[in-house]
């Protein structure tokens, strides 16, 4: 059901734009952040040069089945994949920097001078009316930011810079405030949009993004039928061993005598490097996948509670069937199976005495370690359950160049192992804190799967070495399987990043990597949220070409959506607030064309068709909370109103309501800098009479 109410009773009021024309020698302008509380005049922002670099992977929950030692017991996976579950021209204001090219009807943006001074006027503002204003920084100084830019001297934080607006009841509105242009509808026709149909009050299920995208990949003749690539035959055999050297092992191996005791000429003996690393155990076998469960967990068999065979193999099959499929389908391919942190399993029963060393420490008879240069001729995906992945829950996948490179610990009970640095890597690590007892629901893990997953197609396509980038699409391919927070099968902790994300939506930064006074985990929210009003808005294969197009990452979202950053930034941000308002409903025969004419703000470029900002999570009864809105004048406070150095960090938005009118007219000046932007909604626009007046079927919370 729709959140739609209509205020009734209210008389149109009429909004003026006008211009706030700074005098030669008023205001600030020198370089420089404004500190808070302080200065008047419109704050600058320093200007460093952006850049990327890759962050550490996100940490995620998963879950496995066990080892089959009986197949007459269980149902056994054959491999074979089953079907996929379904799941503009315009104008601008004169004076105005070309912010967009066009906003339709029930929004304005704000026109300013050079120096970023500008004021609105409401006449007529009546108790009950609401006008909204969602003001941004858009320094593009701070576009794809590189926090600290390694060796460069960069800053490890965002800037913060401020703005100051102010609001005054008038009782006579002068004669130089009058219009000073026109705005153009927005067009709405299938050159202009070439996204999904969204329809208010409706949510399409999440799945349908991966189905499109697996349909125009089959239709382009990038995937071939995938009955095709199904592998019949497994090398490996399940209950096999395997030693896992990007992960340690939980349980350490016993000392050797003594826990760092030396013998008579002073030595401390140490196990072969080895020994310091996880072992796994084979416990299911997919066309595209192999899942290896520690035995630091009951020796690596299924304990009949947690990971039991039924799990894993239904775990087997939505890999291969939805998330293989699926991903490949919408980011690219999997290029290399290379794998070089696979080892075979030591003999962990042996047990090590000093005579067993020569008097310079080394064993007499070396253990050499033999890595399974075999297993990636298998061409599958290494899934891994292992303790201490994440405690408490996660998981991660790690290239050759995010392998931490440490110097030798001399009181280490392990011989130092040797570094790695080889190609992309195949295996996806998971902690088993992630998976539910004794329950079916495996679905949270699943989500995990699939966000590692697109770090394994970035990595092998070179696609960007940034983190928001990545991580955004990691957190898209979550959705595009089907693995959403209104269905409730997607991590736990997601909908902790989205709520606080939406609580702060002027501190936390797209385009950004990473700065030190940012929550990483909160910017996930972020990334997610812009990566998917990409794909929902710009088509079926827009993400896929950021997998195959060169450059960095701003050219790559340029060149994909036929649209400058900033264009889709201010769309974006404009879509976070307006998808949590309750507009009518479209007719029911209505066109699109037709209904937006009537409904400017059902405009599907300002809504998600999957995600809802004030959704329900799951079943429960947790409700989205949208994005935080000031409302100004507060209740114990009347106009004039005055707010100075207002904190909005570049590529954030701050989002304010003006209400408790008297009937006067209302003032609006907003003062900052050439790289702030602010928007005027909901409102209706005449263009013949170059006004605007209040949209009084929107209801505003």
């Amino acid at each position: 059901m729709t959140r739609f109410g209509i205020l009734a009773s209210l008389l149109a009021a009429v909004l003026v734009l006008s211009f706030v024309i700074a005098s030669c020698g008023g205001g600030g302008g020198g370089t420089g952040v404004n500190p808070p509380g302080g200065n008047s005049g419109p704050s600058q922002t320093t200007n460093p040069p952006g850049g990327s670099q890759q962050g550490p992977g996100w940490t995620d929950v998963q879950d496995n089945g066990g080892f089959v030692p009986d197949p007459s017991g269980v149902p056994q996976y054959d491999g074979r994949p089953s079907p996929i579950a379904p799941p503009a021209g315009g104008g601008q204001v004169p004076g105005a920097e070309s912010v967009i090219e066009d906003f339709g009807s029930s929004i304005v943006a704000l026109p300013q001078n050079s120096a970023g001074q500008g004021t609105i006027v409401l006449r007529n503002f009546l108790p009950g009316q609401k006008l909204v204003a969602i003001t941004t920084n858009l320094d593009r100084s701070y576009l794809d930011f590189t926090a600290g830019g390694v060796g460069q001297g960069l800053p490890f934080t965002l800037p913060d810079s401020h703005y100051n607006f102010s609001a005054d009841i008038l009782q006579k509105v002068s004669s130089s405030d009058k219009s000073t242009g026109k705005l153009e509808k927005f067009d709405v026709s299938a050159d202009a949009y070439n996204g999904l149909d969204i329809t208010p009050g409706e949510k399409l299920d999440p799945g349908i993004l991966g189905m499109r995208e697996v349909e125009f990949a089959l239709k382009t003749g990038f995937l071939k039928d995938s009955m095709d690539a199904v592998r019949r035959v497994s090398a490996l055999s399940k209950g096999i061993k395997r030693t896992f050297t990007a992960v340690d092992a939980t349980i350490p191996m016993p000392p050797i005598v003594d826990a760092g005791s030396t013998d008579d000429t002073g030595e401390t003996f140490q196990w072969p490097w080895i020994y310091q690393f996880q072992d796994g155990r084979l416990v299911g076998i997919g066309a595209h996948c192999y899942v290896f469960l520690s035995t630091e967990i009951n020796n690596g068999y299924p304990d009949g509670v947690k990971f039991t065979p039924e799990r894993i193999q239904r775990l087997v099959q939505e890999f291969d069937s939805r998330i293989f499929p699926t991903t490949t389908s919408a980011f690219g391919p999997v290029r290399t199976w290379n794998e070089e942190t696979v080892y075979f399993s030591p003999n962990r029963d042996l047990r090590l005495f000093p005579d067993d060393f020569d008097d310079d420490g080394n064993l007499i008879n070396p253990i050499e370690p033999v890595r399974d240069d075999l297993i990636e001729k298998d061409q599958r995906i290494l899934i891994t359950i292992l303790n201490g992945v994440s405690p408490g829950g996660g998981g991660f996948y790690i290239s050759p160049a995010d392998r931490p490179q440490t110097e030798p610990d001399p009181n280490s009970p392990y011989q130092e192992a040797p570094e790695i640095n080889f190609d992309a890597f195949s295996t996806i690590y998971l902690d088993p804190a992630n998976f539910p007892d004794n329950s079916d629901d495996w679905s949270g893990a699943y989500s995990v799967i699939a966000h590692e997953f697109q770090h394994k197609l970035h990595a092998d396509n070179v696609v960007s070495s940034s983190t928001w980038f990545n991580e955004g699409l990691s957190m898209l391919a979550m959705h595009v399987n089907g693995y959403s927070v209104d269905k409730g099968n997607t991590i736990g902790f997601f909908v902790n990043q989205l709520e606080t994300f939406m609580a702060n939506p002027e501190m936390h930064a797209m385009f950004n990597d990473v700065s030190t006074d940012q929550s990483q985990g909160t910017l996930y929210a972020a990334w997610y949220l812009f990566m998917l009003y990409v794909m929902e808005h710009y088509g079926p294969g827009t993400i896929r070409q950021f997998y195959t197009d060169s450059g960095g990452v701003i050219q790559k979202l340029e060149r994909a959506t036929g649209e400058p950053a900033k264009y889709i930034f201010q769309k974006w941000i404009l879509a976070n607030y307006i998808d949590g308002l309750d507009i009518p409903e479209r007719n029911e025969g209505e066109t699109m064309e037709a209904y937006i004419d009537r409904v400017p703000l059902g405009d599907p470029r300002y809504r998600y068709a999957t995600f809802d900002m004030k959704g329900r999570v799951g079943k429960s009864s947790n409700v989205l909370p949208g994005v935080t809105v000031h409302r100004f004048p507060k209740t114990e406070e009347f106009y004039p109103v005055r707010s100075a150095a207002r904190l909005l960090k570049p590529w954030c938005a701050e989002y304010v309501i003006f209400e408790n009118g008297t009937g006067g007219d209302l003032r609006i000046t907003v003062d900052a800098d050439s790289n702030y932007r602010t928007f005027i909604l909901p409102i209706n626009y005449d263009q013949a009479q170059t006004s605007v007046s209040i949209d009084n079927s929107i209801f505003i919370p």
